[in-house]
């Protein structure tokens, strides 16, 4: 049988933060596992949650150096969504895989839908 079990899980999020603040280096992101998330500039669509293994060099390297295989930001990329125009925070967690699932149960609990750009599943 298949029980549906609540859980609260509690995360110390950043406060926003715009793409250029993070490109300019004036934010200090960690280099840890944990959370993502992604909203327009006036933060009312939630365009992406995300998860990552090391939260710095995701960043880094998908968002701000645009190198590697992302296929989240391609997808943005494609849509025509301009970086430059969104806000992110972030938040540490010792296993970002269940946090992200339960971050994307909690959305499309309230929204009825996951985020934009989330890939659906």
């Amino acid at each position: 049988m298949i029980e549906d079990i609540n859980i609260n899980i509690k995360l110390e999020w950043s406060k926003w933060h715009d793409f250029d603040s993070l490109k300019n280096g004036e934010v200090k992101v960690p280099n840890v596992p944990g959370v993502y998330e992604v909203r327009s500039k006036d933060c009312k669509e939630c365009l992406d949650i995300g998860k990552a293994k090391f939260l710095k060099r995701r960043f880094l390297n998908q968002f701000i150096l645009n190198k590697g295989n992302h296929s989240t930001r391609d997808r943005m990329k494609r849509r025509g969504v301009v970086f430059n125009e969104l806000k992110l925070r972030f938040a540490e967690t010792e296993n970002p895989s269940a946090v992200e699932e339960y971050l994307h149960k909690e959305h499309r609990k309230e929204f009825g839908d996951l985020p934009t750009h989330v890939k659906q599943t």
